[in-house]
């Protein structure tokens, strides 16, 4: 009947009337693309998906990912950004896209322990500036 086990405090649960969901209002027009996430971590570089948001009417962008494509956890609980990241999109090998986005800011969830399976495994991250062209042709 609920949609989360019983220890969880997300989702609705049986008998709990409370709505305790945020309303998120997407005005304006939006566009989203799907794409490849490329960045570097301590052991060499990786390759992740990614959905980018453009709102035509602000000029802002993001893109919606894991946690696990922005981060990374030390042995010592350290969380240990990941660098050099970029946002491709119709990405056909290393040289083959229609644009190359540079991303400059990462917001993880805070419940995100680490772990895939934590179920908070998501992250937010922003583009270096907000003159995102879809139709723009890149070759590097």
């Amino acid at each position: 009947k609920g949609e989360m086990t019983s220890w969880s405090t997300e989702g609705l649960l049986s008998g709990n009337k409370e709505d305790r969901r945020s309303l998120v209002s997407f005005q304006g027009t939006y566009t989203l693309i799907a794409g490849q996430i490329e960045g570097e971590c301590h052991e060499g570089t990786f390759v992740g998906t990614g959905q980018i948001f453009f709102n035509q009417d602000y000029g802002v962008k993001s893109v919606l990912t894991c946690a696990h494509n922005v981060v990374g956890l030390t042995v010592t609980k350290s969380w240990v950004p990941f660098r050099n990241l970029f946002f491709y999109n119709q990405r056909l090998g290393p040289h083959t896209f229609t644009a190359k986005i540079p991303l400059v800011k990462a917001v993880v969830h805070p419940k995100y322990d680490g772990s895939p399976a934590c179920g908070y495994d998501i992250a937010v991250c922003f583009a270096k500036d907000k003159n995102f062209n879809t139709t723009q042709n890149a070759s590097n």
